[in-house]
Parts: structure tokens; C-alpha cells; sequence
């Protein structure tokens, strides 16, 4: 990457492992830091304000988007939904989307702009795996579930 490597900039690896930088960080941090002062949830109790910031100051790209995805997993999204938010497939042009598709794609654009960068993003809650790729389609990707449960990506 682009930085020296450091112990505070380091992958927290509670739900999202990456490769790849965040290339749009700077902007979502931005945008999440607005979304503060709205925030509510009738799954998280008590003031959200005790929950800010959401983005730890000074932390990794990789911290940034672990902590944006534990708040929209804990506010009551699957964690395959809320990682689909933040890294949406790049529906406005696809010509063979179905409608049902787009409108779910267009309805979660209102909700969080893209973070754009990793070529895959890989994520866990210690129950559901999952994967995705760069969501301009660049980098290809291959998985395989072996009989004894193991997910082989590459």
C-alpha cells in the first residue's frame, strides 16, 4: 500500500479482511461524519451520539469501513446487505439487470455512496462467509466449498 507500515494502521479484522486500499476513504469518512447527528435505531438502546465517531480518527481504511459495517450490521441489516451497501454492484449501466435488482441497488444509492478500492473484500460474523470483488469487475474470482466446509478464494 501506500503507507508505512504501523501497528495502529493495521487490519482490525473483526468482520472484513481486504486487499487493496480504499481509494474513496476520504469521502465516505466525510459522509459518515455528517450521517452522525441522524443516526437512530430502534435496535441500538439509548443516545447515539455516545457512538461517535463512527470512523476512529487517524485509523486505517480498513478500521473505517470494519467500523461503518459493524454499525449497519448492528442496526439490523444481514451483514452480506450491509456489505452490498457499502460496495454495490455497478448497476447504472448494466443493460440486463432485472428491474427488481436496480430498484435495490437504486434504493441503497440513497443510502451510502461506494467505497471504492479493495479488489476483494472478504467478510465473517463467525457464521456467514463471504466475498466480494471490485465492483468495476477488473480482477476475476474463483471459489470452491470442499466436503469438509472449508471456502477455498481465489
Amino acid at each position: 500500500t501506500n503507507t508505512f507500515p504501523s501497528w495502529p494502521l493495521a487490519h482490525p479484522f473483526r468482520f472484513v479482511a481486504h486487499n487493496g486500499e480504499i481509494n474513496t476513504v476520504r469521502g465516505n469518512r466525510n459522509r459518515m461524519h455528517a450521517r452522525e447527528a441522524l443516526l437512530a435505531s430502534a435496535r441500538i438502546p439509548g443516545d447515539l451520539s455516545r457512538l461517535s465517531p463512527i470512523c476512529t480518527p487517524d485509523a486505517s481504511d480498513s478500521a473505517s469501513f470494519d467500523e461503518v459495517l459493524e454499525l449497519l450490521h448492528l442496526g439490523g441489516r444481514s451483514l452480506p446487505h450491509a456489505v452490498l451497501m457499502m460496495i454495490p454492484e455497478a448497476w447504472q449501466n448494466a443493460t440486463t439487470m432485472e428491474a427488481e435488482e436496480r430498484a435495490f441497488w437504486k434504493f441503497h444509492a440513497s443510502l451510502m455512496e461506494p467505497w471504492d478500492g479493495p479488489a476483494c473484500v472478504t467478510f465473517t460474523d463467525g457464521t456467514v462467509v463471504g466475498a466480494v470483488l471490485d465492483r468495476n469487475g477488473l480482477r476475476p474470482g474463483r471459489w470452491w466449498r470442499t466436503v469438509d466446509d472449508r471456502i477455498i478464494l481465489a
